[in-house]
């Protein structure tokens, strides 16, 4: 399994808008009403909030390079703490410290974090989830000798994508 960070809204500059939060807090809903996730609704009393998903994916991306057995678990460790416990992971600072809680070195992390290589293997990823055609996340691609298919665009049950995996595989 590999990691590739979409950029759901990569280098955004502008504070969100009233039609914006609007939106976002319909999605925020439907996903805690479909998962049960916890989700910190505060966040949406910040009128100043820039929602900029270019920091987290890059801090992924510099788990994936330092510690790659972690990067799974830095993405559930940044999916909670922006969802459920309203932290800014846009702040390198808090970024390293939700590393170091996985596991990670934080002078490392801070170091390639903020290197030339970390920002093109971000904008790597970002064209090749381009490239693949995902529009929706999560996604799911399974590839193999140049080929790929989606097994999911968007939230799907585990039973159903558990299905469509063991059938994958058997091909």
């Amino acid at each position: 399994m590999h990691t590739i960070m979409g950029g759901l809204r990569p280098g955004t500059t502008q504070p969100w808008d009233p039609a914006m939060k609007g939106y976002i807090r319909h999605h925020w809903q439907e996903v805690q009403n479909k998962t049960a996730q916890p989700f910190d609704f505060a966040r949406f009393d910040d009128d100043a909030f820039v929602y900029d998903t270019e920091p987290p994916c890059r801090a992924l991306i510099t788990v994936r390079h330092l510690a790659p057995y972690h990067a799974v678990t830095m993405l559930e460790a940044l999916q909670r703490a922006f969802y459920a416990e309203n932290r800014a992971i846009t702040a390198p600072e808090v970024l390293a410290d939700i590393a170091a809680g996985v596991g990670v070195e934080r002078d490392a992390f801070l170091a390639f974090y903020t290197s030339e290589q970390a920002h093109h293997a971000v904008l790597g990823d970002f064209a090749r989830t381009r490239a693949f055609g995902v529009q929706g996340f999560p996604s799911i691609v399974c590839a193999e000798d140049g080929q790929y298919a989606f097994l999911a665009m968007g939230y799907r049950p585990y039973d159903a994508l558990c299905a469509d995996f063991t059938a994958w595989l058997a091909c």
